[in-house]
């Protein structure tokens, strides 16, 4: 956001330079692309500069899970840019937690994170509080069954379903590779590791100098 102020910011300079230049010239040009113009982009780009300044005076940087800053949004900053089947869009990623007995939703949320690895804590504390004020106790989800796919498989979110004793299922990502029903299937096989330059072994080709020379001599 601040390069884009910055870039903003230096392309109103040019234009001011071009504007004053040609107001110097006797004959200055006019029609498309004439002073007219140039100050109506002129006042364009000062106003989206005093946008972003603005934003950026009222917003902090976003971190992501590994403690790395993440890209900001000016329109929607508590959204974020993620991977779909229609390639990468900004937008959320909605969760929902069902009672598979009763076929209700008990809790659903949306968040600004494309990844699921620490959406277990957030949800599972959000359905506790819905279930409490139900009537139902601290210890609600004690040796209740909990599955989820394998993008939940992280240490955050198994050690939340240990905190509240819950059966946990959740496949990590290599369990299909240890399925022999999918062993036929190529793309779960383990991938091989590559040559590196210490698996290889330097060794010196037979010599053939005494045969030459025997031949040489017999002839």
């Amino acid at each position: 956001m601040h390069r884009k102020k910055e870039r903003l910011e230096a392309k109103v300079k040019e234009l001011l330079k071009e504007h004053v230049n040609e107001d110097n010239q006797e004959d200055p040009p006019s029609g498309p692309g004439d002073g007219r113009d140039r100050e109506q982009q002129v006042q364009r780009l000062q106003k989206q500069a005093e946008r972003l300044e603005k934003w950026l005076a009222d917003n902090d940087p976003k971190y992501g899970t590994t403690g790395r800053e993440i890209s900001s949004n000016l329109t929607d900053n508590e959204s974020a840019k993620m991977k779909t089947s229609h390639g990468v869009i900004q937008g959320y990623n909605s969760q929902a937690l069902i009672d598979g007995r009763h076929q209700i939703i008990i809790h659903g949320e949306a968040f600004g994170r494309g990844q699921d690895h620490a959406h277990g804590p957030p949800m599972l504390d959000g359905a506790l509080e819905n279930l409490k004020s139900l009537g139902h106790g601290e210890e609600y989800f004690a040796g209740k069954i909990f599955t989820a796919d394998t993008n939940y498989h992280s240490d955050t979110n198994l050690r939340k379903c240990q905190d509240l004793h819950l059966d946990a299922y959740i496949p990590d990502i290599y369990f299909r590779r240890r399925d022999p029903r999918y062993a036929a299937q190529r793309r779960y096989w383990p991938r091989r590791k590559r040559f590196v330059l210490e698996v290889f072994i330097m060794k010196r080709p037979p010599t053939t100098t005494g045969a030459r020379r025997a031949k040489d001599s017999d002839g």
